[in-house]
């Protein structure tokens, strides 16, 4: 086996002109793959998809649709979605229509041909009578002074005869209907260094561009953990690659736009018919009540500010309160009673709201404390403290009028309290027979009138969500890419080119060798 190595390699090694001249052939061979093949530049965009959860007002999150959020019914699948939509060809179609990428501009025969794009085309052409189905081409021959002539027309594989003259920026009238050649901003230099450049023109429907642009685009979503859309577009121009991908964005948003207005409107509708209906129908019923009520004198409703008492819990508050009040004034009472107390300080703390009487006990137990410490620095026979006991005694007795009249006051109300319970219990007799005729209407009313403000609310928030017009995606990095084209690359395609400059010799070799073997064993057999 070593020496079948041996002389094979002994054998590349006495043909190294072989793998020289392979060498050469496949190196010019990769030159003129990189003059010819035209460059690809890739450009990327990432596109967030925003959950479209918000509390909007659209019909189907007012009626509760959005419960099936959280049952697992649209986690992931709201993504993978929106990149079929960016990737459908309804979507490219209109990207290609409007901007006219269904319209291509070359120069050059067969072998030199070169597509004309951005700033290297000098021209724009506009096709007046075709439609969306027609395949046109036609050659314009450009001068540097705005003449164009136009000739080789074709349309729908037709050839037809014919040749205009024309000039830039007017109106040809030629065998495919009127042509208008538009310059662009580059035509002054271009037609300054060319002089005469001849393009070709071929119009392709907007269809068939749009498959091929969508063969050259690419899509995919980030990673599980995130909602990023990655779309990649390679072109042969890199311009054309960003503007693509840019309004690509922008068809998306407008169609998304326009499918939520939609859906806005048939929202608004339906909520501006229920409420004219439920209008109608509160009106009804609010008549219904009223008339109702007018006839059995009931005040369902009417509350006056000045009511001390308006139902039984009221009553029963008032009078707890009235009754405490009382029990305190009683006690102090007792306490004021008391023979030879009339230097006792007097508790203010726990009387009930009255100002006077507060007022007068807090300047009685002052002058009370006074005598209390002029008695115990003297004696009970101090000139001072004698004074003391003379402005004390009238303050002790106007305190003991002012709580009787207070407590007087409270009898005269818990007599008004009780009385008051007395005739809404008698009222309460009669009521639920009354009332309970009403009860239906009034839960009807109730749950029209829920309804009813539920449905306003709703309208609020659709009009301010139309308002805000929020967007579901946002442009996470807009499209960019490396300068050096992504194919040819310039390693591989040498690389490739010595890789095969070296293996051609070698097979070729190893065939001779093996029929050489072949042929010596035959020889030894014979």
């Amino acid at each position: 086996m070593k020496k079948v190595q041996k002389s094979f390699l002994q054998m590349c090694i006495s043909h190294w002109r072989w793998f020289a001249v392979s060498t050469i052939a496949m190196t010019i061979t990769g030159v003129l793959f990189q003059l010819v093949v035209t460059p690809l530049y890739r450009r990327t965009t990432d596109i967030m998809v925003k959950d479209e959860t918000s509390p909007g007002s659209m019909l189907s999150s007012m009626t509760g649709m959005n419960m099936f959020a959280n049952m697992g019914f649209n986690i992931s699948s709201n993504v993978d979605n929106e990149l079929e939509v960016f990737l459908s060809p309804a979507l490219m179609m209109k990207v290609v229509k409007d901007n006219h990428l269904d319209v291509t501009y070359t120069t050059g025969n067969w072998f030199t041909r070169e597509e004309r794009y951005g700033e290297t085309l000098p021209i724009k052409a506009q096709f007046g009578a075709a439609t969306d189905a027609d395949k046109l081409r036609l050659r314009a021959t450009l001068h540097e002074d705005g003449a164009v002539v136009l000739t080789d027309f074709e349309k729908n594989k037709e050839q037809m005869k014919g040749e205009v003259s024309g000039h830039i920026n007017s109106v040809c009238v030629t065998p495919l209907g009127p042509v208008t050649l538009i310059s662009t901003p580059a035509f002054q230099t271009l037609m300054r260094q060319a002089k005469t450049l001849t393009i070709t023109i071929t119009k392709q429907p907007p269809y068939e561009m749009a498959e091929r642009c969508l063969k050259r685009i690419k899509g995919d979503v980030l990673n599980n953990n995130t909602s990023i859309v990655q779309l990649s577009y390679d072109d042969a121009f890199s311009s054309r690659a960003e503007l693509i991908l840019n309004e690509l964005t922008r068809v998306y948003l407008q169609a998304w736009q326009a499918d939520k207005d939609e859906e806005r409107q048939a929202s608004t509708n339906f909520i501006n018919q229920r409420i004219t209906e439920i209008e109608e129908a509160l009106s009804q019923l609010d008549g219904k009540l009223a008339d109702y009520e007018h006839d059995n004198l009931l005040e369902i409703g009417a509350a006056t500010p000045n009511a001390m008492a308006i139902s039984a819990a009221d009553i029963n508050e008032m009078m707890l309160k009235l009754s405490n009040q009382r029990y305190v004034l009683k006690h102090m009472q007792q306490l004021m009673s008391k023979e030879g107390d009339n230097h006792q300080v007097l508790p203010g703390n726990i009387l009930p709201d009255n100002d006077n009487i507060a007022k007068q006990i807090a300047n009685y137990n002052t002058l009370v404390l006074k005598r209390q410490n002029l008695a115990a620095n003297s004696s009970e026979r101090n000139p001072l403290v004698r004074d003391l006991d003379a402005q004390i005694a009238p303050m002790h007795n106007a305190i003991a009028v002012s709580i009787s009249h207070a407590l007087s006051q409270i009898e005269i109300q818990l007599k008004g309290v009780v009385a008051k319970e007395q005739e809404l219990t008698g009222k309460a007799a009669e009521l639920p027979t009354k009332k309970s005729k009403m009860l239906p209407t009034k839960r009807q009313q109730k749950v029209i009138e829920s309804l009813y403000v539920y449905l306003l609310q709703k309208r609020e928030e659709n009009g301010i969500d139309r308002a805000f017009n929020n967007k579901n995606i946002r442009v996470v990095t807009p499209p960019m890419g490396k300068l050096r084209p992504i194919f040819p690359r310039k390693l591989w395609t040498f690389g490739a080119a010595w890789l095969l400059a070296l293996l051609l010799p070698m097979i070729v070799l190893y065939i001779r060798q093996l029929n050489d073997t072949e042929e010596t064993e035959e020889e030894k057999t014979a």
